[in-house]
C-alpha cells in the first residue's frame, strides 16, 4: 500500500481525487510547455543567420562589419555583411556576404602576395599552405557540383559500349562530347546519344577522337 496513502490514514486524511489530478494534469501541461520552448529555442538556434569564415593567412587581419573575427561559424544579423582581410605583403580583400536564415554561407579567402618577400609564403608556411589547399579543393568541388546540376547529361558519362565510348571532354564552350571510335561508328554513337542520354544534341558541341567533325563540314 501507498507510504502517503497510510500516513493520511494514519492521521485521518484521505486524499482529495478532485485537488490531485488537476495537480498532476497541471505538471504534465508544464513538463509540456517546457519542451516546446525547449525545441523552439534550438530550432532558431540552429537557423539562425551565420558564416562559416576560414581565411589564409592565418596571422592576416579579418573585420567582420569593422569587428576583428577569426575562422570559424559566426552568428550574425540576416542581411548583407562587409568583410576585409589585410595584411602587410599581400593584396587586401573585401567581402560582400549575404546572411541568410537557416543556412550557413561559407566564405574563403586566399590573399595574394603582391612583394618579392611574399611571394612564397604560402610555400615556407605549410599551415596557411594547406588551407589554401583545403580551399581550392572546395571550390573545384563546388564548381563540379553546379556543372552536375546544370548538366544533369556528366552524370551519365562516362558511356563504353563495343563500338564506341563517350566522354565529357573540357573545353571553352559549356559542354563538349567526345566519341571515341572509328568512322564506321559516328552515327551509331550519335544515334545512341540522342535516344538513350539527350535528344537535344544541338545543346552539345561533339569532338571526334583523331578527327575533324563532319558535323561541322570538316574532314
Amino acid at each position: 500500500m501507498d507510504n502517503n496513502l497510510e500516513k493520511h490514514k494514519l492521521f485521518g486524511i484521505e486524499p482529495d481525487p478532485a485537488k490531485t489530478i488537476p495537480i498532476i494534469v497541471g505538471c504534465v501541461a508544464l513538463v509540456f510547455v517546457i519542451v516546446i520552448i525547449v525545441a523552439i529555442r534550438a530550432f532558431i538556434e540552429s537557423n539562425q543567420p551565420r558564416i562559416d569564415l576560414l581565411y589564409t593567412p592565418e596571422s592576416a587581419v579579418v573585420t567582420l562589419d569593422g569587428k576583428i573575427v577569426e575562422s570559424g561559424e559566426i552568428v550574425l544579423p540576416a542581411g548583407a555583411h562587409e568583410i576585409k582581410a589585410e595584411k602587410f605583403g599581400f593584396e587586401s580583400e573585401e567581402v560582400t556576404v549575404e546572411a541568410e536564415w537557416g543556412e550557413a554561407t561559407p566564405v574563403y579567402i586566399v590573399m595574394s602576395p603582391n612583394t618579392d618577400e611574399s611571394s612564397d609564403w604560402y610555400i615556407k608556411n605549410e599551415e596557411d599552405g594547406r588551407i589554401v589547399e583545403g580551399i581550392t579543393g572546395y571550390r573545384n568541388e563546388s564548381e563540379s557540383d553546379e556543372m552536375m546540376q546544370q548538366y544533369p547529361i556528366l552524370n551519365k558519362l562516362p558511356i563504353y559500349e563495343d563500338d564506341f565510348y563517350i566522354y565529357h571532354q573540357a573545353c571553352d564552350e559549356p559542354i563538349c562530347i567526345l566519341i571515341d571510335t572509328n568512322e564506321d561508328y559516328y552515327d551509331e554513337a550519335i544515334k545512341y546519344f540522342r535516344e538513350e542520354l539527350d535528344d537535344d544534341i544541338g545543346k552539345y558541341r561533339f569532338v571526334f577522337y583523331d578527327y575533324s567533325n563532319p558535323f561541322l563540314g570538316e574532314g
